[in-house]
């Protein structure tokens, strides 16, 4: 029907040649010999791919793409710049499907009822909103001898076991997602590459690995995964949908975040385990574990060794979808 040489936007053109097959005939299009075919389910699939789920706008902490498909012709409601708009004529004429804007049920986006008594409601409505997540959120017991990753770039004075704990506020520059001037936290992985992604290395740094082991089995909050949701809740009310907003959108969420480590702290949990911001990026999910306070200096974590590492290669996977 089509192959992949018949389009000329590059992203639209490079997705039809993952989807595609080989054929060993000329494409009734364009009479391509070496461009890979489409049939017309694969260009149905090409444009899912392409405008749907490659237009999912990046840091909204949720899956809803601007654009969607529709056999329904009166939907359309698209112009596209060329190249990609004669791309798109000739799909629309191949496929009889069109593109239109989508408009998603805000929760998609992460907005739920919490949500918003987060951001600009009173105290009793934050405090109602810091109970669900309480509630809904499971206590779970790290054993002795977890082992967790923490990195340190360009560091100095590697035979101070300090180096590796929890920075003194005298130290500290600037604050992250859930840890303020008031509560210290010990960031850690249980998953070497998550330490990696979370520490945003490069490959001009000298990357300092500290390994460590508990000491003491700790009772943390699971704000993760595995929530205990009530029954007959809709999606504005799941506290899954609300974490996972908060763990992987960028800093304008960090408030909010911060509301909560602090009402963990005060429900006198030793820490807890949440989303890393990479899942964005990775099939399964990534977790942190946070720990209040100074824990090596407290004796709850010690010490088993330090490394360094060398990145030796970086791989991208990556898709494509138009320019909104």
């Amino acid at each position: 029907m089509l192959c992949s040489n018949c389009f000329s936007n590059e992203g639209l053109k490079i997705t039809a040649e993952k989807i595609g097959d080989k054929s060993e005939t000329a494409c009734e299009n364009c009479g391509s010999n070496d461009g890979l075919e489409l049939s017309k389910e694969k260009l149905v699939e090409l444009m899912q791919v392409f405008f749907s789920q490659g237009s999912v706008l990046q840091n909204i902490g949720g899956y809803a793409p601007v654009y969607k498909i529709s056999d329904k012709k009166e939907m359309e409601s698209v112009e596209f710049e060329e190249p990609l708009k004669s791309d798109y004529e000739l799909l629309k004429q191949k496929t009889d499907l069109v593109v239109f804007h989508y408009g998603p049920p805000l929760w998609r986006l992460g907005l739920t009822e919490q949500y918003d008594a987060l951001t600009e409601s009173n105290d009793e409505e934050k405090e109602k909103a810091l109970n669900d997540i309480l509630e809904a959120s499971n206590e779970i017991i790290l054993p002795i001898g977890t082992k967790l990753y923490r990195l340190r770039i360009n560091a100095n004075d590697l035979l101070n076991n300090t180096t590796f704990d929890t920075p003194r506020k005298d130290l500290k520059t600037s604050y992250s997602r859930f840890d303020t001037p008031d509560i210290d936290i010990f960031y850690s992985s249980p998953d070497l590459e998550t330490c990696l992604h979370e520490t945003r290395v490069t490959i001009a740094d000298e990357i300092i690995l500290a390994t460590f082991k508990t000491k003491k089995e700790l009772k943390i909050l699971n704000i993760a995964d595995s929530f205990t949701e009530k029954e007959g809740i809709t999606e504005f009310e799941m506290i899954s949908i609300l974490m996972y907003k908060l763990c992987t959108t960028n800093e304008e969420e960090y408030e909010k975040c911060r509301f909560i480590s602090e009402f963990i702290k005060k429900n006198e949990f030793e820490g807890f385990k949440f989303l890393s911001y990479y899942t964005n990026v990775k099939d399964e999910e990534l977790y942190n574990i946070a720990i209040f306070g100074f824990p090596l200096k407290e004796d709850k974590i010690e010490l088993q060794s330090i490394n360094r590492i060398k990145l030796r290669r970086v791989d991208y996977t990556f898709s494509f979808g138009p320019a909104i």
